[in-house]
C-alpha cells in the first residue's frame, strides 16, 4: 500500500505514513483527498494535472500510486551494476543520484556509493595481495 499523499510504501497495518504522518485510509475506506506524489500539493479530485509542478496524475488512490513513474530508474541499474563490479563508474552514478531532488534517488545514491566504495577496497586489496 502507498501513503495518498507523498507515495511512501506503507504496510498494510500501518495508521499513519511513517514519511509524512497523514493519517492513511483503512482498507476499503474512500481516499476522499488527493495529493501529488512528486511535490505533495493537495489536489481536487477532478485534477489530472498537479496546479503546482505540473505533473500528470491520474488517479491518486494507494491502489494507483505505482502508477507514478520513478524517473531515475536506469541510473539507479547502472549504478548498481557499476558499483558491484567496483568501477568509477557506479561512484558517477551514485553521486548523480544524491544530487537529485526525488528522495528515493537520495536513498539509492547513498547505497550505490557505499557498495562502490567497498567493492573498490576490496579490488585495491585484491590487487595488493
Amino acid at each position: 500500500m502507498y501513503c495518498p499523499r507523498c507515495g511512501n510504501e506503507t504496510k498494510e497495518n500501518e495508521v499513519y505514513c511513517g514519511k509524512c504522518g497523514y493519517k492513511l485510509p483503512q482498507k476499503g475506506a474512500a481516499v476522499e483527498q488527493k495529493f501529488c506524489l512528486k511535490c505533495g500539493a493537495e489536489m481536487r479530485k477532478e485534477e489530472t494535472f498537479c496546479s503546482s509542478c505540473g505533473t500528470r496524475i491520474g488517479e491518486m488512490g494507494p491502489e494507483n500510486a505505482t502508477e507514478v513513474k520513478y524517473p531515475h530508474q536506469l541510473a539507479t541499474v547502472l549504478g548498481y551494476v557499476f558499483g558491484f563490479l567496483g568501477g568509477w563508474l557506479g561512484l558517477v552514478f551514485g553521486i548523480y543520484l544524491l544530487t537529485r531532488e526525488h528522495p528515493r534517488a537520495k536513498y539509492h545514491g547513498k547505497i550505490i556509493l557505499i557498495v562502490t566504495v567497498v567493492m573498490i577496497v576490496i579490488w585495491m586489496f585484491m590487487w595488493l595481495a
